[in-house]
């Protein structure tokens, strides 16, 4: 967590407040106070998130407390002075969600799928709801030249620019089935995660003055498959230049145009890259980004544990479903969260290569 630990730098964290939201010199001092309680919410989150690390029945509740304070650090950087901490006490005092759970009293009763959070239109949550937005997608770009080749990196989608709508109530199956860090253990969690691993490479050959993309989707069920091809869209002169590329078990497209061209327009899923290689297409229509999933989930699992020891604590004990679902969903949360708030912080995108 070094890089967190440097926006604890208070200059530091100033100069990029001035530099984010165009400010005068004499607005200085306000972004200053503004980079002060972001270090406060900062160190707030991370101790929740080492106390996470070391504990098994309040994990639950300190991985929510370290990803709300996460949350906050985000609001206060992206907003201006009417959401600094006073202002978010006094007008958003509340978590801004409440916590649905069924009047059962026997833990064997419970599944993750009647474990609901029920976003309010005040309080943190919606707050920063309205501020997030999802992480774009970047892929590997190979270039070609004399038998020598380089790679690097390219934004192959940004993030949408629209206002989120409004959530709906969401239980922790729904956010667990869209989890992209749940991907390799959906079998043992008995997930139904609408995620799909493909291939997307761009090869720029500046000795034959094409470019060539590629879309690889890996195996998959013919009706997944189906559904993305559906998703894609093409311009319309780009229509005679694809190349479908059908397999067994999955699909995809290649298109070669001209290094120069500048007409070349194609749209794919929403994904996430978790590296420069593979890239997960999601299906669902998800306003709720990554980060967005381990907030809803951590307070569900966090409220859960904390208002129902009784019934987590024998969950706990038996390692039933519903406390590896949990576990599972925390250790992604203690473990990507930070990462994920880092990347708001410097504007970069980091991957895997």
């Amino acid at each position: 967590m070094r890089g967190l630990r440097s926006l604890t730098d208070i200059s530091y964290v100033t100069e990029l407040l001035c530099a984010r939201h165009s400010l005068t010199l004499d607005q200085k001092r306000n972004a200053r106070a503004q980079a002060e309680s972001i270090r406060s919410c900062l160190e707030q989150g991370l101790e929740y998130r080492e106390a996470a690390l070391k504990s098994d029945y309040a994990r639950p509740t300190l991985a929510y407390y370290s990803t709300m304070s996460f949350a906050i650090c985000e609001i206060l950087l992206k907003r201006d002075g009417n959401y600094r901490l006073q202002r978010l006490r006094q007008q958003h005092g509340h978590h801004g969600i409440d916590f649905s759970i069924p009047d059962v009293r026997q833990h064997e009763s419970l599944s993750a799928d009647q474990l609901i959070a029920i976003p309010r239109q005040s309080g943190t949550f919606p707050v920063w709801y309205g501020t997030s937005n999802h992480r774009p997608i970047w892929r590997k770009k190979t270039f070609r030249k004399r038998g020598t080749t380089r790679a690097g990196i390219t934004l192959l989608l940004a993030a949408p620019p629209e206002t989120p709508k409004p959530l709906p109530r969401t239980s922790l199956l729904d956010l667990a089935n869209a989890c992209p860090a749940l991907i390799s253990e959906k079998n043992e969690l008995g997930l139904d995660i609408r995620l799909v691993r493909s291939t997307i490479e761009c090869i720029v050959d500046e000795d034959s003055g094409y470019t060539t993309w590629s879309l690889i989707i890996h195996p998959a069920r013919p009706e997944v498959v189906e559904a993305i091809h559906e998703q894609c869209r093409l311009g319309l002169r780009c229509l005679d230049l694809v190349q479908a590329q059908p397999f067994d078990q999955g699909g995809g497209f290649y298109i070669s145009v001209p290094n120069d061209c500048d007409y070349l327009a194609f749209a794919i899923p929403g994904g996430y890259s978790g590296d420069g290689e593979i890239l997960l297409l999601d299906l669902r229509e998800n306003d709720l980004n990554e980060f967005g999933m381990y907030y809803l989930a951590s307070y569900i699992s966090g409220m859960f544990a904390r208002y129902y020891p009784e019934l987590w604590e024998k969950c706990s004990d038996s390692r039933n479903k519903l406390y590896l679902l949990i576990d599972a969903m925390m250790n992604a949360a203690i473990e990507r969260a930070p990462l994920l708030l880092l990347e708001e912080f410097r504007e970069e995108a980091f991957v895997l290569v």
